[in-house]
């Protein structure tokens, strides 16, 4: 049987991390993933920063036990991301753009899976895993509290995290776009963090109350 493949682009139409400068795309593609990177670890520090203030070690002790399980699964969404990458790239490379879109849509339901999976383990798991590790009594508690909120986003981030990578080198964004895409997608999960500590403060809060 022939291998039917979609014909190759005309060389005017070639992707444009394919052609040009190697080191301005190896630059722009690396500052694009650094900067998610660093958004996703900001939106921990401000986590942290802003539960600090609550003045109570408990809770930040929380924080601390549940970002490393966290930590954990987010790993497994930045390593299916590469591995995305090192598929789409030789196809577009080889001027086969629909082979590249294929594969972009496959990694995707692939992240997504894994995620989901992911999630579903951890959120059956919580407890013994964080008594594992070390925590106990109230912190026990709190990072419980903290996980069961975070847990469920992220299937959301893990695709967030997918097509930040996959997204700029298929629709052939430019270099500033490239990099707003892989900022925003990321930004937009560490975001939801942010949001759900807050919920997490307040709900530390009436129980300390109570």
């Amino acid at each position: 049987m022939t291998n039917i493949e979609a014909p190759r682009r005309p060389s005017a139409q070639q992707p444009r991390f394919v052609t040009g400068s190697l080191l301005r795309h190896i630059l722009t593609m690396t500052g694009a993933g650094a900067l998610g990177l660093m958004a996703i670890f900001v939106g921990d520090l401000a986590n942290i920063y802003f539960l600090s203030r609550l003045n109570d070690e408990a809770v930040v002790a929380a924080v601390g036990y549940a970002s490393s399980i966290l930590f954990f699964a987010t790993s497994v969404g930045i390593g299916l991301s590469i591995a995305a990458t090192s598929l789409v790239a030789p196809a577009l490379g080889a001027g086969r753009r629909m082979r590249a879109r294929r594969l972009a849509t496959n990694a995707h339901l692939l992240s997504l899976i894994a995620a989901v999976t992911i999630t579903l383990a951890l959120w059956f798991s919580i407890e013994p895993l964080l008594e594992l590790i070390g925590a106990r009594g109230r912190t026990l508690d709190l990072a419980a509290l903290y996980l069961r909120i975070l847990v469920p986003t992220l299937p959301v981030l893990a695709l967030a995290i997918t097509a930040s990578t996959t997204g700029p080198l298929v629709n052939q964004c430019s270099a500033a776009r490239s990099m707003l895409a892989a900022h925003t997608w990321k930004v937009t999960g560490s975001s939801s963090k942010v949001m759900s500590s807050s919920s997490a403060r307040s709900r530390s809060l009436s129980g300390s109350a109570e």
